[in-house]
C-alpha cells in the first residue's frame, strides 16, 4: 500500500495565506474524512495533495518521494481524483467516461484494447452502475454520475482516492449510497479521501482532518476527535453529539421556548 504525506503545508493565493503549516499522514485502507466549513481550504489541499497545486512552503510526498518530482503519469498510477462537478462538453457514454480511466496506460491515439473494455465494465459493475455504460453521461442523475467518476477512478488502479465535496448536490437516498460505496472502497484496501462541510457524514469515516481557516485544527480517529467542542470550533453553533440505538447522531441545541 501507498503511503500519501503532507508535510507542512502553505499556500497562499496572492497575499492570502489559504493553507498555514499542514502537516498529516493518510493511511492505508482507511477512510478519511476533511471536514470544515466552507472557504477552509478543503478544495485547495486536495488540490495540492494531487501536485496541482505548487505549496508556498512545504512538500506532499509519495511514499517518501516528492511528488513534484514525479511525472503525470506516476501519479495517474497512484493517485485518483474526483471533483466536485464533472459535466464533459462533449457527448460520452458511462463506459466511454469509465475507460478515460485507463488513458494513462495507452499511447496517444491508441484504442482501448478488449481487455481494457472488460476492465471498464468490471469497475461499473463493481460500483451497482453497469446498467448505466451505454447512457449520456451528461444525462445522468448526481448520484449516477458520482457513481460512474468513482468507477473510473477504479479503472484507473490508483490506490489513492481524493474526492472533493462528492456529496454536493445529492438527495438523501444519494448520498448515503454514495457513503456505503466510500466505505467499501477503504474495506477493500484503497485509501480514500473525501471533503465534507457535513458533521453527520463524517461520522462514516475511520479518521477526520478538520480544517479551518486553512489551518488543521484537530486529526484523529473519528471517535476520539470529532465531538461537541470541535464542531462549536468549526462552524461556531452548538450541537450535541449523542449515541443512539442507531449510531452517533449530531443535533443542533436550540433554545428553549420561553
Amino acid at each position: 500500500m501507498r503511503e500519501l504525506k503532507a508535510h507542512r503545508l502553505t499556500f497562499a493565493y496572492g497575499g492570502r495565506t489559504v493553507l498555514d503549516d499542514v502537516s498529516f499522514t493518510l493511511t492505508p485502507g482507511r477512510l478519511t474524512a476533511l471536514l470544515g466549513p466552507n472557504g477552509a481550504g478543503k478544495s485547495t489541499l486536495i488540490r495540492s495533495l494531487l501536485g496541482l497545486l505548487t505549496p508556498l512552503h512545504g512538500a506532499v510526498t509519495l511514499d517518501g518521494a516528492d511528488l513534484s518530482a514525479m511525472t503525470l503519469r506516476e501519479r495517474a498510477r497512484a493517485l485518483s481524483y474526483i471533483p466536485q462537478h464533472s459535466r464533459p462538453a462533449f457527448s460520452y457514454s458511462a463506459l466511454e467516461m469509465v475507460l478515460m480511466g485507463a488513458a494513462g496506460e495507452l499511447p496517444i491515439f491508441a484504442q482501448p484494447s478488449k481487455a481494457q473494455i472488460a476492465s471498464a465494465r468490471q469497475a461499473l459493475d463493481e460500483v451497482g452502475a453497469l446498467a448505466l455504460q451505454d447512457r449520456d453521461f451528461r444525462t445522468l442523475s448526481g448520484g449516477e454520475a458520482q457513481l460512474v467518476l468513482i468507477a473510473r477512478a477504479l479503472a484507473q488502479r490508483a490506490e489513492i482516492i481524493l474526492m472533493d465535496e462528492p456529496e454536493a448536490g445529492l438527495d438523501y437516498g444519494n448520498r448515503l449510497m454514495l457513503l456505503r460505496k466510500l466505505r467499501a472502497l477503504a474495506d477493500s484496501g484503497r485509501t480514500v479521501l473525501f471533503s465534507t462541510h457535513e458533521p453527520q457524514s463524517a461520522l462514516t469515516a475511520d479518521e477526520v482532518l478538520a480544517v479551518r481557516d486553512g489551518s488543521l485544527i484537530a486529526h484523529g480517529a473519528v471517535k476520539d476527535v470529532l465531538d461537541e467542542t470541535l464542531l462549536r470550533r468549526l462552524y461556531a453553533v452548538e450541537v450535541r453529539v449523542t449515541e443512539t440505538a442507531f449510531g452517533t447522531t449530531i443535533l443542533p441545541r436550540m433554545e428553549e421556548s420561553r
